[in-house]
């Protein structure tokens, strides 16, 4: 081969590499999952779009559809009732107690929400206190508790609990919630070596009788 003929063939592979490459770059782009949520922005990972054909359709006809499937995976039976979007507390509202996740809707079970004068409760923690209190994080839908590393069967799935934020990041602070909590009946308070540890306090009802509702 000569010296003439040489460059023009490997001027012709170094073409054909080329256009191999590019021809992956556009097929790579047109078979990736599109992550874009209706109206721009990104939609979040593993969320089904409200409207698209991942989205679970049942009885609700909205995202409760979506929510009461993924409650099946810890065997936790729903219906489109035990849903809410308003409940609240004397002190602490819907959005504050609801999944910073995305949904619209939450489970609040009504030992976490009870009136302060049944003897229990998160608005008698906030009594006990005397003081504001703010809250970290209430009620998570399964895709989030999952994403915040929360327990598989956390009571925060279940809506009876509340990690209350120790502002201060202190003992003191820590030690008066934990007695706020202890006089509001808490059936569990989480150890200061718990996930929370001086960051807030994790109290909930799980034992107490009560029910969820719209």
């Amino acid at each position: 081969m000569s010296n003439q003929t040489g460059k023009y063939f490997y001027a012709g592979l170094a073409v054909t590499s080329l256009l191999a490459v590019l021809a992956g770059c556009t097929n790579s782009e047109t078979t990736s999952t599109n992550t874009t949520a209706p109206g721009g922005g990104s939609a979040k990972p593993g969320r089904p779009l409200a409207g698209s054909a991942s989205a679970v359709k049942g009885p609700c006809g909205d995202e409760r559809d979506t929510l009461i499937q993924a409650y099946k995976q810890i065997s936790l039976t729903l219906n489109c009732n035990d849903f809410t979007r308003v409940r609240h507390t004397q002190y602490f509202s819907f959005s504050q107690l609801a999944d910073k996740g995305g949904y619209q809707w939450a489970l609040l079970r009504d030992p976490l929400l009870i009136s302060k004068d049944k003897g229990y409760g998160l608005d008698l923690i906030r009594d006990n206190y005397a003081a504001d209190r703010q809250i970290a994080s209430a009620y998570r839908d399964p895709v989030h508790n999952k994403a915040v590393g929360g327990a598989p069967r956390s009571r925060h799935l279940f809506g009876d609990a509340a990690d209350i934020r120790n502002v201060t990041r202190s003992r003191e602070e820590w030690d008066r919630m934990w007695t706020a909590a202890q006089k509001a009946e808490a059936d569990y308070i989480e150890p200061l070596n718990g996930p929370c540890q001086l960051n807030c306090l994790h109290a909930d009802w799980r034992n107490h009788e009560g029910d969820y509702n719209p």
